[in-house]
């Protein structure tokens, strides 16, 4: 689905991926049926985060400006007006979880609307780790925990029976096993060839017809987006030279600090900790001097230029496909609107 489905949860595999220096997988998770535990992998991504803090107002500029890609040609769109904003996947997300909740009450069953507002990753933290001073200084490397694990109202549930029987409610899947319940298959839109499935039954599968209309279609569309397009994109950008000379850049202002990374997630694994763990005045401190070591050598700006150039070649030859991918997330805003204003 959207960010709440998806592109949250897909922010979360991003992030372990990452750690583990393999390409982005925006939207694996889309591939997934979604079950009674949908936003697991959210709280799971939000656990990883960096940190970024600072100590001394010191500023090393690399000796050699690092260039960018800010003059890019006019009237060309980058890929990122095709993709939904942090704040559009939110709101898709509170009306998934509305509606969620409204079709359960119908069928006699308590849901938990899921509050995201505290959860999120940086700018860029996929690749970039903290860029955030605020979270710098408050979490040193540790993220925001976000929501998690099944819905509160079935972890209250005592039987077998009655676990199954709200399973079934929420996305017609059985919950101690049995045969499967619907689904739609999820393809490529490029090749045609079926990638996974998800779960299109109870109260879940009505919540995504009744944003998106053809679930499948948007799904295989919002999957293919994140595993291949974006991770693309992603992928070149960071193969660009000039993004390895802005990460040198930063490594030597860090350096210039007192510190021997070499890459902007060496702190995160030194100190990855969930955010229940109290964090040290050094982590804290590492990640204030890590954010503005980014700031001074303008890193989040380098990488984000490079994915704007990079993104117009796939834009100019999926243009239409994009473009049918926006029209729908256009239409599902608009019914989100509605919903989630409605008391």
């Amino acid at each position: 689905m959207k960010l709440s489905e998806h592109e949250v949860e897909a922010r979360l595999r991003r992030t372990f991926e990452v750690m583990a220096d393999t390409p982005l997988d925006d939207a694996t998770v889309m591939q997934l049926p979604a079950r009674r535990a949908p936003r697991a992998a959210l709280a799971v991504a939000l656990a990883a985060a960096a940190l970024v803090a600072g100590v001394v107002a010191v500023q090393v500029r690399p000796s050699k400006p690092v260039s960018t890609v800010a003059d890019s040609p006019a009237g060309q769109e980058d890929l990122a007006s095709f993709l939904l904003t942090d704040e559009e996947s939110a709101l898709l997300f509170r009306a998934e979880q509305r509606l969620v909740h409204d079709c359960m009450k119908a069928a006699g069953h308590r849901y938990d609307e899921t509050d995201v507002s505290a959860g999120g990753l940086d700018p860029e933290w996929s690749r970039l780790g903290r860029t955030d001073a605020r979270r710098a200084d408050e979490l040193g490397y540790a993220t925001p925990a976000g929501p998690g694990g099944a819905n509160a109202a079935q972890k209250e549930l005592q039987t077998a029976s009655q676990r199954d029987r709200w399973s079934q409610a929420y996305d017609g899947q059985p919950h101690s096993g049995g045969p499967a319940g619907d689904g739609v298959p999820l393809t490529n839109p490029v090749t045609g060839e079926q990638t996974g499935a998800q779960t299109s039954g109870g109260c879940f599968g009505q919540s995504q017809r009744t944003l998106y209309g053809d679930q499948a279609r948007h799904t295989s569309l919002a999957s293919w987006i994140g595993n291949e397009v974006r991770s693309a994109v992603e992928r070149d950008a960071v193969a660009d030279p000039r993004f390895d000379a802005g990460i040198k850049a930063w490594s030597s202002c860090m350096t210039a600090k007192g510190y021997a990374y070499t890459d902007p997630f060496g702190p995160v694994q030194e100190f990855a900790s969930d955010a229940t763990t109290a964090k040290s005045e050094r982590e804290r401190a590492v990640a204030r001097d890590d954010v503005a070591c980014k700031d001074a050598v303008g890193l989040v700006r380098i990488y984000q230029d490079l994915k704007a150039e990079h993104g117009r070649a796939v834009v100019a030859e999926y243009e239409q496909l994009l473009a049918e991918y926006r029209a729908i997330v256009d239409r599902a805003l608009a019914k989100a609107r509605t919903v989630v204003a409605t008391p």
